[in-house]
């Protein structure tokens, strides 16, 4: 059991170095100018996405996406899987393995 569990640690490991993380963040300004408002006034951010792509070969690719944000108006921010997509070309076609959220 440790031998398979090191071996996909080892493998993922591998193949999260060589990609590209990128992000993209939705944001809000809120100033409230009535004498009794509750000071909850400045930027607030709304949703997060970050987003890892690979190319293995030029056979195999990945991409992960994660969204960050509330839930159900709970000001707890929460991640989530988004997307997961995995493209395996050959020569007579391609599989796409795709988990939409």
């Amino acid at each position: 059991m440790k031998r398979i569990l090191l071996t996909s640690i080892y493998l993922c490991s591998f193949i999260m170095a060589e990609g590209s993380i990128s992000g993209i963040g939705f944001f809000n300004y809120t100033y409230d100018l009535t004498k009794d408002a509750m000071n909850d006034d400045g930027f607030r951010l709304n949703r997060v996405y970050f987003t890892y792509k690979n190319s293995i070969s030029e056979d195999l690719s990945v991409k992960f996406q994660t969204d960050v944000g509330e839930v159900g108006g709970d000001e707890r921010l929460t991640a989530y899987l988004k997307k997961a997509q995995v493209d395996w070309k050959f020569p007579f076609g391609k599989i796409i393995l795709n988990h939409p959220h």
